[in-house]
């Protein structure tokens, strides 16, 4: 099977996102979130990926298209929740594997700030 999605243009950081939440079960609301997603974390890591966004959403033998244009201003709240959440996940990951590295310096850092 080939690829469940299409990029167009620079895909960046966000296409380790939709690979990793899209599969065959994927709802289209799901799959345009991961898209937004997607898109946002490329925006923020890349100079040449910028609002707005457009999404186009084809039912499957419907012979009808819908599009629409997504402006930042509509979109920030969304932005802000996304990275609020990544902070949220950062802090939830396990750690305990990286002590052998600090154990090794012996620095007392670890628990600061970079």
């Amino acid at each position: 099977m080939g690829s469940q999605y299409a990029i167009i243009g620079n895909s960046g950081q966000g296409k380790a996102i939709l690979n990793r939440v899209l599969d065959e079960q994927t709802t289209i609301k799901q799959a345009l979130k991961a898209g937004f997603l997607s898109f946002d974390s490329t925006r923020v890591s890349s100079n040449d990926v910028e609002f707005p966004i457009d999404v186009v959403i084809y039912e499957k033998d419907s012979f009808n298209i819908i599009e629409n244009r997504y402006e930042y201003d509509e979109l920030k709240p969304v932005s802000e929740a996304w990275a609020q959440k990544l902070h949220e996940a950062l802090d939830e990951v396990p750690d305990a594997w990286m002590e052998k590295a600090f154990e090794q310096t012996g620095d007392k850092r670890s628990e600061g700030i970079v």
